[in-house]
């Protein structure tokens, strides 16, 4: 009973963070409505945005085990590079940093598979995000290898009537545990199609597919943990995560 209520008065915290990642910054609220009237501009905002929305790995290779799972709430924070074409994709009022909430759940399955299922929302905005990943470790790792996982991820954009937006990503990542801390880093790629729906010009449909890599570090006390990460591509976009699990 005294790991329950640890448990509990963790994930109680947990979620009070999460309250308080999704009511940050209410000048950052930003409505997602096109008003593009040329093809590039709208390919570089479909790219950029694509890769803030896109799965963010947050998490080292090895494997949480068959009894493995965890809660957590992330936030990720995306630095846009043009403002020109984000405020045509913004309804004329870009944010020059988008914050995008997620909470999320993770659970280890047997042969060393993880599975992650997440739901994003840009505060006050209309966009929301689906998201899930499935991660094989290839190498579980041990006292002295390293782990090294597969991860196969995919997140679709809703709520945003003028636009259908998808990604998909595939990723190889390395880590290795010292103690209290698993650093790790990886290499991806980033595959991103979006569909415009505008009444006030055509605007060809975008696809693309986009390189990263990534870092990051995982710090863990018993049933709590603290992820920190940032990734490295067309826009770059840094990330933090905090959860509760086994």
């Amino acid at each position: 009973m005294e790991i329950s209520a640890k448990f509990l008065q963790r994930l109680t915290l947990l979620l009070l963070v999460g309250l308080f990642l999704v009511s940050l910054s209410p000048l950052q609220a930003r409505d997602i409505e096109l008003e593009f009237t040329d093809q590039d501009l709208f390919d570089d905002f479909a790219r950029d945005l694509g890769l803030a929305l896109s799965h963010a790995p947050l998490d080292p290779a090895a494997t949480r085990g068959l009894v493995g799972f965890d809660l957590g709430v992330d936030l990720s924070m995306t630095n846009f590079k043009s403002a020109t074409y984000m405020d045509e994709g913004f309804g004329g009022n870009a944010p020059s940093f988008l914050f995008l909430p997620r909470i999320y759940a993770a659970k280890g399955l047997p042969y060393g598979v993880d599975l992650t299922a997440s739901y994003s929302m840009v505060p006050g905005g209309n966009a929301k995000l689906l998201g899930g990943a499935v991660k094989y470790a290839v190498v579980q790792g041990g006292p002295v290898t390293p782990a090294v996982s597969l991860r196969l991820s995919g997140s679709r954009l809703t709520g945003v009537s003028e636009l259908d937006m998808t990604s998909y990503g595939v990723d190889l990542s390395v880590s290795k545990g010292f103690v209290l801390l698993t650093p790790y880093a990886g290499v991806g790629l980033t595959r991103i199609e979006a569909d415009p729906d505008m009444d006030t010009i055509d605007l060809d449909d975008y696809s693309s597919t986009e390189s990263k890599f990534f870092l990051g570090t995982q710090f863990s006390m018993g049933l709590w943990g603290i992820v920190a990460e940032a990734e490295f591509a067309e826009v770059n976009r840094y990330n933090l995560r905090f959860n509760v699990g086994l």
